[in-house]
């Protein structure tokens, strides 16, 4: 039987149940994370807790658990289905407050975390790399004039039809209204040119992704350069490696974007995932790994 942490309580995942006057389900109103759990530590937890205390600071949803209390409910939700390994979505809403959109903050919100064994990928989808197609559904920010991670996730559903049965094998690659590369689907972008390492930046309306900041902070600790800027879909045919990052995935290496890049997977990726995981059983943030890398922080 698996469980899922329900407003503070473990409940059977057949029996969780949220109501229909929840604003989540009304209207969106939420966040969510979802993180990785390597033989029992949640890694980034904090830098999570923070994107979603600040997804809840925008909404006015008074936070349920303090970074503390986070990490004690995810400990009790793995022990009690089993799993050291395993891929953990938390959530969190207005609650139950009726219809009508409210002006008042949501002081009752619906919390929610399940976790999940891990999917198996193929191994050669981290020596070979991805394909990742071009969509023609922009990328757009739902509502506000920053991404947050929330629960209307209609702008990423729209692009998950267009491409149909071939994802998650491949992914799909959105570009901004403007026509500059944004990010993929679940996925943040990177491309590789003459040494530097090069990613669009989040003024575009990109998600802040916590892995993107992570492979940021490894890259510069290895001494590579790297920017962040907009870029015009043109600039992949002169990159030397593209690489994708989300929490669950780690980097994973591009094979190929039919049209715009054929070069398949490089060593800049190869020796930045070997970096990643040096860490993944440590970190609470990707400040610990700055501040160590950085003497003057």
């Amino acid at each position: 039987m698996n469980y899922v942490w329900l407003n503070g309580k473990l409940v059977p995942e057949n029996k969780a149940v949220v109501s229909v006057m929840d604003h989540g389900f009304l209207y969106g109103v939420g966040v969510f994370e979802t993180l990785r759990v390597y033989a029992g530590h949640p890694f980034l937890l904090k830098d999570h807790v923070d994107r979603l205390s600040r997804g809840l600071q925008l909404l006015r949803i008074r936070p349920p658990l303090s970074s503390h209390e986070w990490a004690v409910a995810i400990r009790q939700l793995l022990d009690a289905n089993g799993l050291r390994d395993a891929y953990v979505r938390i959530s969190v809403t207005g609650g139950a407050v009726g219809p009508g959109l409210s002006v008042r903050q949501f002081d009752e919100p619906t919390t929610v975390i399940f976790a999940r064994p891990l999917p198996k990928w193929p191994e050669q989808m981290y020596t070979e790399g991805k394909t990742v197609e071009v969509l023609d559904i922009p990328r757009q920010v739902p509502g506000g004039t920053e991404s947050l991670k929330s629960h209307n996730y209609l702008n990423s559903v729209l692009a998950r039809l267009e491409m149909g049965e071939r994802f998650p094998t491949h992914e799909g690659l959105q570009l901004s209204p403007e026509g500059w590369i944004a990010e993929g689907i679940v996925t943040n972008l990177f491309f590789v040119r003459d040494g530097t390492i090069f990613t669009p930046s989040t003024d575009l309306g990109i998600l802040p992704g916590v892995t993107r900041r992570f492979v940021l902070a490894l890259a510069r600790q290895a001494g590579l350069s790297v920017e962040e800027g907009r870029y015009p879909l043109s600039v992949l045919k002169e990159a030397d490696e593209i690489f994708l990052t989300n929490s669950m995935q780690e980097i994973v290496p591009v094979r190929a974007i039919p049209g715009w890049f054929e070069k398949g997977a490089g060593p800049v990726a190869a020796g930045l995932l070997d970096a990643y995981r040096q860490w993944t059983g440590r970190l609470w943030s990707v400040r610990e790994l700055e501040v160590a890398s950085d003497p003057y922080l």
